[in-house]
């Protein structure tokens, strides 16, 4: 940003805009994928839900990988851009399984089976690149502003993040549901060659910091070398933090601020194990509660949701509880 309080850069409004459309696309996937696994594939209960649960939750695990990759061997920048190109072949190939050719060219359902199978495993690869790098990149651009910047950044991130989200169980699911999976499919693929185009158009402004090594990898080892000194009874630790001893002011081999930011994570885990909890339950909810059934009830009530008589499809799952509850008129 050229100051604070003025425009933003058209490199960090890239990254918005890419935030959004990728968040668009993978909520547009994942919104009616036991749906389409039911009616589309004939699949029986419970596999289209452990296909959602196993394509979600590899999703929340890949960007791990697609971390320690970008900060190791290719970049922030290449690992989102490489992943994009992936992440579109993946919604591509959703996409044309779920058109209806002619008769003499239609797909079997054994066919349309390994497009999933393909399509899933590229999207959640896809992601696990984005997502892990998109946002620390973003706030590179806008680091030498400032901490009050970089928060300024993360909060239009954010709503940027919900917006797709909002438009992917909104308009997309609604698509699907009442036209064709292929027309709604056709919607993330058109979002996702935008963000890809988006973070195309940017590479040149960006700010690339150099590969420094996998903060994951470090923080391991300065975890390590820690405990290590702790049990050695290093006497020089007796008044200090237990990983102090892998400072290099205390023999250690690591920056001193470095080790103050893992021993903030580390204060944090109490909070992080909560998550799990958390999402364990929201995602036993929104899978395993049948949305068939659901879906079968609301066509019954006429589709009249939330005593409005108009004809909107119920949808399994949406990142908000409060609108997984209907109410039929």
């Amino acid at each position: 940003m050229e100051s604070q309080g003025q425009a933003i850069k058209k490199e960090v409004s890239c990254g918005y805009l890419h935030s959004g459309c990728e968040r668009l696309t993978f909520y547009g996937v994942a919104a009616n994928l036991i749906f389409y696994c039911k009616d589309v594939l004939n699949l029986a209960s419970p596999l289209p839900s452990t296909i959602s649960l196993v394509f979600q939750g590899t999703c929340f695990f890949t960007p791990v990988i697609g971390g320690c990759i970008a900060d190791v061997i290719i970049g922030r920048y290449n690992a989102i851009f490489k992943s994009a190109l992936l992440y579109t072949v993946g919604t591509i190939a959703l996409t044309l399984a779920t058109y209806q050719y002619p008769p003499d060219y239609a797909m079997s359902i054994s066919c349309k089976e390994g497009f999933l199978a393909v399509s899933l495993i590229l999207i959640a690869i896809g992601t696990g690149g984005i997502k892990a790098n998109v946002s620390p990149m973003g706030a590179d651009q806008v680091e030498h502003e400032g901490p009050e910047m970089v928060q300024k950044f993360f909060d239009w991130f954010y709503w940027f993040i919900q917006i797709g989200s909002i438009l992917a169980y909104t308009v997309v699911a609604y698509v699907q549901q009442r036209f064709s999976f292929f027309n709604g499919y056709l919607i993330t693929v058109i979002s996702m060659i935008l963000a890809t185009i988006l973070l195309f158009l940017g590479r040149n402004h960006y700010i690339i910091p150099p590969t420094e090594g996998s903060y994951t990898v470090d923080t391991i080892k300065i975890i390590a070398g820690g405990v290590k000194k702790k049990l050695c009874g290093d006497k020089s630790l007796v008044q200090n933090h237990w990983l102090d001893g892998a400072k290099v002011t205390k023999g250690g081999e690591f920056p001193d601020s470095k080790v103050e930011g893992v021993k903030c994570v580390i204060r944090l885990m109490p909070i992080f194990l909560t998550f799990i909890f958390y999402w364990t339950l929201y995602g036993q909810v929104c899978h395993t509660n049948e949305p068939e059934k659901c879906l079968r009830n609301a066509q019954q009530s006429n589709g009249k949701l939330l005593t409005i008589d108009v004809n909107i499809p119920p949808r399994p799952t949406n990142p908000y509880c409060s609108e997984s509850v209907s109410l039929s008129g």
